[in-house]
């Protein structure tokens, strides 16, 4: 197993050969030495590191909604929807309805959710107007 390494890096090249959790991910950190795999990646997925930067649809919205129902831990959620637990976090203060469940814990509903989410992909961008032009003429 040959490691490439860059000049100016020390992280190896990654690929699924080099990798401990067996694909293509970032679990490696910076040392003297060179690229050590990190072990205490609390959030890993055994089956492979699917964390990239994506948007959750609305059946994902529905399978947090479910699990968390079902009285799982947020690192579990994550796992299974295949994103960081900062994003679960994120997801459950966005769509709490105000109300307490069964658990005692904010009730979280995916349609509210996904209603805000929408709302604030329409709210981006420039808005700004143009500004009008003196039409006032003077004597």
């Amino acid at each position: 197993m040959a490691l490439t390494v860059t000049l100016y890096s020390f992280r190896p090249a990654l690929s699924s050969s080099n990798c401990e959790l067996g694909v293509n991910c970032k679990c490696y950190r910076k040392s003297r030495r060179g690229a050590i795999p990190q072990r205490d990646l609390f959030f890993a997925q055994k089956r492979g590191c699917s964390r990239a930067m994506k948007y959750l649809t609305l059946k994902d919205r529905r399978l947090i909604a479910k699990l968390y129902r079902q009285e799982a831990r947020v690192l579990d959620i994550a796992n299974k929807v295949g994103c960081h637990p900062g994003t679960i976090y994120e997801e459950l203060r966005r769509g709490a309805t105000g109300k307490l469940d069964e658990n005692q814990r904010p009730e979280y509903d995916p349609d509210l959710a996904q209603k805000e989410v929408r709302a604030s992909i329409r709210r981006r961008g420039n808005h700004r107007k143009a500004p009008m032009p003196n039409t006032k003429e003077e004597d």
